[in-house]
């Protein structure tokens, strides 16, 4: 899947945009409500404020991977996760913190995109 994008929100309409055509409105609901009310994530979150770090591309993707909905769902499933995931941490941890650039949430992005070959 190609698209240009400057931004994380760029990248996150553009993948959203193929995935309700795929998927329908209702299970991308589904996704976004399972990331906003992950505990996994939420100790992700908490553990990048303790190491004052940024997670990777890959600890979004590997936290999500412990979690049971997304245990058996498809790469579009998880990487639309993924992206809701990087997301939430920008708002709750990232603006207050900066620890990472919007160009380097937007690479965050494209790198998840890409490790799941999207």
């Amino acid at each position: 899947m190609e698209f240009l994008a400057n931004t994380l929100e760029e990248v996150i309409d553009g993948f959203s945009n193929e995935y309700i055509r795929h998927n329908g409105v209702e299970k991308f609901k589904k996704v976004y409500d399972k990331v906003c009310n992950s505990n996994k994530l939420a100790e992700l979150y908490g553990k990048s404020l303790q190491l004052e770090l940024a997670p990777t591309a890959h600890d979004f993707l590997t936290t999500l991977n412990t979690t049971p909905y997304f245990i058996f769902s498809s790469q579009y499933t998880c990487a639309l996760g993924a992206l809701f995931a990087i997301k939430l941490w920008d708002e709750k941890v990232n603006r207050l913190y900066h620890f990472n650039s919007s160009l380097e949430l937007r690479n965050k992005a494209i790198t998840i995109l890409e490790i799941l070959k999207l």
